[in-house]
């Protein structure tokens, strides 16, 4: 978080792994988003048939175990839901690890996988619809339920992320780079009120392994056969990029959730829920698969605002030593600072009556 390691790596060297490594032969390779790794969409020669390739950054690599762990976890995870499944190497191998260099020169060893690439949309080209948000309570709620099965223990030992919420405390060393002073008090008080409610409820919160980044990059739709966009109509169809998968609490997966949720609600012209009615049909779809005890309940609230506290610092101060990656500023350009404001206005005890509202 305090380094950016960048990776001195080309098209070339990925065509050259592919081929030796995985026996595929390219025909095209484009750059992927990511916010801090590598992803190519590969298309290969022979049946155009589509992979990624993902070359996982330096620090994130150094621990082969979560590694390891998170690439099994999708491998069982795809036997109950869609998602990206991993590619075994020539040599029998889900995961290479392979020595890189930096472009200042420096040897540097990264992760290297393919996974299956899955056709679709991803929701963020889409507006979002009613229907739509009902499908994203639903379907993370079925992604909780198939990681109940994780036990590899590179991913239950993994308590340190710092994209994990039970970690918010270390944000305070990165506050700094909030440089208004209305929107840096905002998000320093709403930490300070998280790290109280989580320390006093923490022991009595639902644990579990969490995909933890359920996004609209992340979200693939499929949709109906009609010829026309406009009666065209989106389901949820499957889940990619596992890299942020954490053993920690369910309320902190539903709260990232409902971050991204709000943000695609706020900023869509086809769905006629607001920011602070659309949790609630959310909450709905995902408690009918996958209950929240009362204590759970009461810490999404408090765990949404945080989560978009710690976008908006960790994506400006990683954006301050990389300006030229503007996705790390995704939250702050899709109005997040707007919508973390309404959100605080309106009040935690507010929201969590709202949110809550149809369920029993």
């Amino acid at each position: 978080m305090d380094k950016i390691i960048k990776i001195d790596f080309n098209k070339k060297q990925a065509e050259e792994i592919l081929r030796v490594e995985f026996g595929i032969e390219s025909e095209s390779m484009d750059n992927l988003y990511s916010y801090d790794d590598l992803n190519y969409l590969v298309t290969t020669r022979d049946s155009n048939k589509k992979y990624v390739l993902k070359v996982t950054n330096p620090y994130d690599s150094s621990d082969k175990s979560m590694i390891e762990g998170i690439t099994e976890a999708m491998l069982q995870v795809s036997k109950s839901i869609v998602c990206s499944k991993p590619q075994l190497s020539k040599n029998s191998e889900l995961v290479l690890f392979r020595q890189l260099y930096s472009d200042a020169g420096d040897p540097i060893e990264c992760a290297i996988r393919v996974v299956s690439y899955i056709e679709g949309t991803v929701l963020a080209k889409v507006p979002l619809t009613d229907s739509l948000v009902s499908d994203m309570g639903d379907f993370l709620a079925d992604i909780t339920i198939a990681l109940k099965s994780v036990v590899h223990p590179g991913v239950l030992s993994r308590t340190g992320f710092n994209w994990d919420l039970r970690n918010a405390h270390r944000l305070h060393r990165y506050i700094d780079c909030i440089t208004d002073h209305k929107q840096r008090n905002m998000v320093v008080e709403i930490v300070n009120k998280f790290e109280k409610k989580f320390a006093d409820n923490c022991d009595h919160m639902t644990q579990g392994v969490i995909h933890s980044d359920f996004n609209n990059h992340n979200i693939i739709l499929t949709s109906s056969n009609s010829t026309s966009d406009s009666n065209r109509e989106y389901k949820i169809g499957a889940i990619i990029d596992f890299g942020d998968m954490v053993n920690s609490y369910l309320a902190f997966d539903v709260g990232n959730a409902i971050m991204y949720l709000v943000k695609e609600v706020y900023n869509s012209d086809m769905v006629s829920y607001t920011i602070f009615d659309s949790p609630k049909h959310f909450l709905h779809a995902y408690c009918a698969k996958q209950p929240l005890s009362q204590v759970d309940r009461s810490m999404v609230a408090i765990a949404t605002m945080a989560r978009f506290a710690m976008s908006l610092i960790y994506g400006q101060h990683s954006y301050n030593m990389n300006p030229a990656n503007e996705y790390l500023l995704d939250t702050a350009s899709g109005s997040g600072w707007e919508i973390l404001e309404m959100l605080v206005n309106e009040g935690e005890d507010a929201l969590t009556k709202q949110w809550m509202a149809l369920l029993h």
